[in-house]
């Protein structure tokens, strides 16, 4: 993320597509590569993990530990073996009216097994598959990889520090795409799927904009894919702006702005018993952001 950008856009230069943010944005921007399920993003696989204790085709089989009194509070001796003991530790019953441990780990409940493998047998903590346990984890893989908006804008000259009053700016985001995120265990897995929907520009200071209809706003959206979209200075797209007040009228002289990323999340399985987690949302945005803009000049 850049800390802070100072850009230039010269009345006479409005045909010119140049560009220093970004290699996506050089020879007229935009973003090419498409995944297989059509939405035009590039795709990238962030995580892939199985969560079953020694690995799922390890050759393991898992049984729960439950035992009667006092043999299972016996197991709290070994339980440190097991890993870290989970939050919430407490004991049911199975059908036969034996107990076993549970616990809390990573927000998804697990409970103390018996895990013979082909090298010898022990103690593990085992987790309960279900859809939204495995989407949790999965969406939490989503959250820590999905980057936060690198914005760029249309059209700029190498030159100099500004924005200019009255002329149509494009904005872009450098290098959105698709995040894919599985998790697993016991044969199960689930894929969360997170896919850019929409952009958000947001004018946080005194200045005035208006959008690509003419009407005065303090905020533009546009469709994801228009912000990827190759920049055409004779056609300004559904990701354009235009400033009508210099940022000589804010106290810093720049303007401040954020730009937020709202990514549409979907979950499949395989092997799931029961259902998956309903459709979510991720929100991505920038944080201290300012960009200077001067008065129009006319072209000589």
């Amino acid at each position: 993320m850049r800390a802070k950008r100072y850009l230039v856009i010269a009345a006479a230069a409005v045909a010119m597509a140049l560009s220093v943010s970004s290699p996506a944005a050089a020879g007229g921007g935009g973003q090419s590569g498409s995944n297989g399920d059509g939405t035009g993003f590039i795709m990238s696989e962030v995580g892939s993990h199985d969560f079953t204790p020694g690995g799922h085709g390890s050759g393991c089989t898992y049984d729960i530990a439950a035992n009667d009194w006092p043999s299972v509070y016996d197991q709290l001796n070994r339980m440190i073996d097991a890993g870290p003991i989970p939050d919430d530790l407490g004991t049911e019953l199975d059908s036969e009216g034996h107990h076993f441990w549970t616990g809390t780990y990573e927000g998804v409940e697990h409970r103390y097994a018996y895990q013979d493998c082909p090298g010898g047998s022990n103690l593990v903590w085992l987790p309960v598959v279900t859809g939204p346990n495995l989407g949790n984890w999965a969406y939490d893989a989503l959250l820590r990889k999905v980057p936060k908006p690198d914005p760029y804008f249309h059209p700029m000259d190498l030159g100099g520090p500004w924005l200019y009053t009255q002329v149509p700016t494009d904005y872009r985001v450098e290098d959105l795409r698709t995040y894919v995120a599985e998790a697993s265990a016991l044969g199960a897995t689930v894929t969360a799927t997170a896919t850019p929907r929409e952009v958000v520009f947001e004018l946080n200071d005194v200045g005035r904009l208006i959008d690509s209809s003419g009407n005065q706003v303090t905020d533009v959206t546009c469709p994801a894919l228009g912000s990827i979209a190759a920049y055409d200075p004779g056609n300004p797209g559904a990701c354009s702006m235009t400033f009508l007040d210099s940022s000589s009228i804010s106290g810093d002289s720049d303007f401040d702005y954020e730009v937020r990323v709202e990514w549409d999340v979907i979950f499949t399985g395989v092997g799931i018993p029961g259902p998956l987690p309903p459709p979510t949302t991720i929100n991505t945005f920038t944080t201290g952001e300012s960009v200077r803009v001067g008065e129009a000049r006319p072209s000589s």
